[in-house]
């Protein structure tokens, strides 16, 4: 329960970044962009991000990719340390 529970805050965080970091750019993606940025973040999470060329659309927004990106898994696991130090206090 507990992954599911993070795994939900890690996502809702960067995707709420993500799009907030892109409005403040000006740029809606479509439904085809949203495709090929997931698939983009899936295969450079699996091979390495510098081993994974981006397609023309991501090139000029990776910075924030990779910013949204590190911001929601420092909230899910600064999340994950706070309920540890409770769960080590109450035990």
């Amino acid at each position: 329960m507990g992954i599911t529970l993070f795994s939900v805050i890690l996502l809702h965080v960067y995707f709420g970044r993500l799009y907030e970091r892109l409005g403040e750019r000006g740029i809606t993606p479509t439904q085809g962009e949203i495709w090929r940025g997931w698939e983009f973040v899936l295969r450079a999470e699996q091979e390495g991000i510098r081993q994974v060329s981006a397609p023309p659309g991501i090139r000029e927004v990776i910075g924030v990719f990779e910013a949204a990106h590190v911001y929601a898994f420092q909230i899910a696991f600064g999340l994950m340390g706070l309920v540890t130090l409770v769960d080590a206090a109450v035990c």
